[in-house]
């Protein structure tokens, strides 16, 4: 329970950062039950994929470069609704989508602008905290990269 809360916790700052009349006055609940919708069902998605899981399937659609920059100290690069999609699979988000009760196309979106954050959010200095055990998340780089560091 308590990766969740803290999943939950960062999710909520990333929600209330990025949420803010980025669903305006389309939901059925209202921005408050919106809010709190986001939040759990991002965090339930990120819980069951697990944080190293995720960003291993978005690193598997060839978006490596972008997971990267959540992770790192820099500048977040920029994800579309979808890279989302293609990455974690259209299904993930029509679920995700039918429990907020938004189009589908709206939560790839609405993902697109949490993701960032909450990754960013969850590694600090490059690291995640997974079953209360820090993994470092190894940054993806060329054989050319690795020659010039050397």
């Amino acid at each position: 329970m308590g990766l969740l809360d803290s999943v939950k916790s960062q999710i909520t700052d990333a929600v209330q950062s990025q949420l803010a009349g980025f669903l305006g006055g389309s939901s059925k609940e209202g921005e408050a039950g919106s809010s709190t919708a986001v939040t759990d069902h991002v965090a339930e998605v990120v819980e069951q994929q697990g944080l190293g899981g995720l960003l291993q399937k978005f690193r598997e659609g060839g978006l490596g470069d972008v997971v990267s920059s959540w992770v790192g100290t820099g500048a977040n690069l920029p994800i579309s609704g979808e890279q989302i999609q293609q990455a974690l699979g259209s299904d993930l988000v029509q679920n995700l989508a039918a429990k907020i009760g938004i189009p589908t196309e709206q939560a790839a979106a609405l993902l697109s602008q949490i993701l960032p954050h909450a990754v960013d959010t969850m590694t600090p200095e490059g690291r995640i905290a997974e079953d209360e055990v820090a993994v470092v998340v190894p940054e993806i780089s060329s054989p050319e990269t690795e020659e010039t560091e050397a």
